[in-house]
């Protein structure tokens, strides 16, 4: 009996811990940046990584929306303690024709995290790309960068589509000393010859936490200790 009691103790005290910690998300924070004046013309940004321009997305359909609730010091000080993704890129529509469709295009350059990790894309280096949130690969080119080689992207699909770049290992994990810093890069939306109507709206650099591996369930008013698996963007 006192075996069971001390063991039933111990779960208790695990399992309110878990109730007080285990419940958080990640968080993904965003800013919108306006994209270059003309197309097939290289522009270099950067962009602080402080308050005032980083907004919340509270689900992935809030990203890239102009009233976002704006980041807090703390919070973009988490998310750069534990980075679990860095993107960028830009929202733009593909028009369709019967069957064919006419892809817009980005490229990149030049990316920079605070200098904590740097890409020419001389290669790609294992960057790749999503689509709509779906993970996918990307092109490259040794040429027409801003100068030398640049990663390339198309959407599959036509419509109104979120295109990103998504950046490697070196990005990730502990960059608090990023913090005040810039996250810097050069950045081109591409014509279509065939396709006079491809449009862009706006361009966008999101940054997220991982998702936390171990989850609870109230049941009746009581906490109960439950693991769930950790959420990753999906693979085409």
């Amino acid at each position: 009996m006192r075996i069971r009691v001390g063991l039933l103790s111990s779960l208790f005290v695990l399992t309110s811990a878990y109730c007080a910690v285990g419940a958080a998300n990640a968080l993904t924070l965003y800013e919108r940046f306006a994209l270059p004046g003309s197309l097939d013309s290289w522009q270099h940004y950067s962009l602080t990584l402080a308050p005032d321009a980083w907004l919340i997305a509270p689900t992935a359909a809030d990203i890239g929306a102009p009233g976002g609730p704006p980041a807090s010091i703390a919070q973009i000080q988490s998310v750069l303690g534990s980075l679990a993704s860095v993107e960028i890129g830009a929202v733009c529509t593909s028009p369709t024709s019967g069957a064919t469709t006419y892809p817009c295009g980005l490229a990149l350059d030049n990316a920079d995290l605070a200098g904590l990790a740097m890409d020419d894309f001389s290669s790609l280096n294992g960057w790749k790309g999503t689509e709509s949130r779906v993970v996918r690969a990307i092109g490259s080119s040794s040429s027409d960068g801003n100068p030398g080689g640049m990663a390339t992207i198309s959407p599959f699909t036509g419509g109104t589509t979120l295109l990103t770049f998504l950046a490697p290992a070196a990005y990730l994990g502990d960059k608090s000393v990023a913090y005040g810093q810039m996250l810097s890069f050069d950045f081109e939306t591409r014509s279509n010859p065939a396709a006079p109507t491809v449009s862009y709206l706006y361009g966008v650099a999101i940054l997220s936490t991982p998702e936390p591996a171990a989850g609870v369930l109230i049941l009746g008013g009581l906490c109960v200790l439950g693991w769930r698996m950790r959420r990753r963007l999906p693979q085409d």
